[in-house]
């Protein structure tokens, strides 16, 4: 949570690696491609959405929903196959919130490409996790508390390292 207080209380200071960013980008690109034929699906770029509060908004950008069969689908690149995330699994419900759509695809994507689908229907307790994760991230802002630091979160790349480790 600390890393997301971070990016919403100093904009300028995050960043985000080129390389990761254009890893991404391929594994989006092999996971269309490889649904498209594999599963027959039609699909096409997310559009962001934003689910309002009455303090705060979620903005949601899916990777791509074929809105035919209105499903959403988030890729993740991955170097190696593990079960999703409990977070990757809320994002994707959040999708499904504010699309109002109830399944849901989690790709897992390597150099190969798709190494892992996982479909989700869409959870209504997970999702209001999820909108309470942001309720008590909005108590935080609000308030200028700092959040507990998530030494998990901490082992992966963060822009905000240096002045996460000056505060503790």
């Amino acid at each position: 949570m600390r890393k997301v207080y971070y990016q919403i209380r100093f904009p300028e200071l995050s960043y985000f690696p080129y390389e990761l960013k254009e890893r991404g980008l391929k594994a989006e690109l092999a996971a269309r491609s490889e649904l498209e034929s594999l599963m027959g699906l039609r699909l096409s770029r997310g559009w962001k959405t934003k689910i309002r509060f009455q303090e705060f908004s979620i903005v949601c950008l899916p990777d791509y929903v074929d809105k035919r069969k209105r499903l959403v689908v988030e890729v993740k690149s991955v170097r190696n196959v593990r079960e999703p995330a409990k977070s990757w699994v809320g994002q994707l419900n959040l999708y499904m919130l504010a699309l109002s759509y109830q399944n849901g695809i989690l790709a897992q994507v390597g150099n190969s490409g798709i190494l892992r689908l996982s479909e989700f229907s869409f959870d209504r307790n997970l999702t209001e996790e999820s909108i309470a994760y942001f309720e008590r991230l909005n108590n935080f802002v609000k308030n200028n508390e700092l959040p507990k630091k998530d030494e998990a979160a901490c082992k992966r790349f963060c822009s905000f390292s240096e002045m996460c480790a000056s505060m503790d």
